[in-house]
């Protein structure tokens, strides 16, 4: 009877084993697929970083004062946020005469 008892404790001590390796693997796995999707976020984070300053500087507004882009920028957000459909009509027109040109303007002087 304690020969089965033991071989009993044995295979109750191997599927603890088992199990607390397969925890570890689990959680292995889960701390992958988190750092895989913080990297594309940040990925796609930069790729939007890069686009808006790719724009920032085909509008030749790449070397102005900081200080005057934020208030450009500043000031493009109270228009947006205080949806004048006029004044967004507006910004999509310029956008969209811009689009249609599509080249670089020179910086403002």
């Amino acid at each position: 009877m304690s020969q089965s008892t033991k071989q009993l404790e044995e295979q109750i001590e191997s599927l603890k084993l088992k199990a607390d390796q397969k925890k570890k693997l689990l959680m292995l796995r889960e701390q992958k697929a988190k750092r895989e999707q913080k990297q594309k976020e940040r990925q796609n984070r930069n790729r939007h970083i890069y686009k808006i300053g790719g724009i920032v500087d085909k509008m030749g507004l790449a070397d102005i004062d900081e200080t005057v882009l934020l208030g450009l920028l500043y000031n493009a957000h109270k228009i947006l946020d205080k949806k004048d459909p006029q004044m967004m009509q507006q910004l999509i027109d310029w956008g969209e005469d811009y689009q249609e040109k599509g080249k670089r303007l020179p910086p403002p002087e």
